[in-house]
């Protein structure tokens, strides 16, 4: 199954599991001409059907695949109970990615991250540092707890039988709306443009 939030509420999505989406670059293709073939009328939810996954990062390690999606092709909404207690514990940098714990490596990679955004690679990067403990609640109870102390406008949960994935942001990627025109609110590092030179200038000096 897949939870999600619209606006800070839960929605369920039903998994069509006629629906396989292959792997590798053939998946982000198949994905495309679906959607290009069945592409349905708006409701009154922005999300009623459609492909929901993701495509992990280097260094997420071998319990996940590198790429996974999964159709859904009903949305409903849902009552998450409150899980009981609470769920902090204590959390340890993994041991395996000691490379950016390291003073050196760290900046290292974040002049590599610099060279990326001058070149035009990428237009924003999360460098983030993984951390690893021992789960003692049920990956449902995590996401009921983030939705219910740091409710935000994207919230997701994917459910399997090997593995769970849950995800927290409060920013919007990428949005298309009715006119065919994509948005992109990035939240950190940015400022809005100012109304003239002068003004982008002082702004981005406040960034520093």
């Amino acid at each position: 199954m897949v939870i999600f939030s619209i606006l800070g509420k839960p929605y369920i999505g039903r998994i069509n599991k006629n629906v396989v989406v292959p792997e590798g670059e053939r998946g982000l293709l198949f994905m495309r001409e679906f959607v290009k073939k069945n592409k349905r009328p708006k409701g009154a939810l922005d999300f009623t059907s459609g492909f929901a996954g993701f495509v992990s990062f280097e260094g997420i390690g071998n319990r996940v695949p590198k790429a996974f999606f999964v159709f859904i092709d009903n949305v409903e909404p849902l009552s998450v109970p409150s899980p009981a207690g609470s769920l902090r514990r204590t959390m340890k940098r993994s041991a395996s990615r000691k490379e950016y714990i390291n003073h050196d490596a760290y900046f290292k990679k974040l002049s590599q991250i610099k060279e990326h955004l001058f070149a035009g690679n990428t237009y924003q990067v999360n460098f983030s540092l993984p951390f690893v403990a021992d789960l003692k609640k049920e990956p449902a109870d995590i996401f009921s707890y983030l939705l219910e102390r740091n409710s935000s406008s994207h919230q997701f949960f994917l459910d399997t039988e090997n593995w769970a994935l849950v995800s927290n942001s409060p920013e919007c990627l990428f949005q298309l709306d009715e006119k065919g025109e994509i948005q992109t609110r990035p939240i950190k590092g940015t400022v809005p443009r100012g109304a003239n030179e002068e003004e982008d200038e002082k702004n981005a000096a406040s960034l520093l």
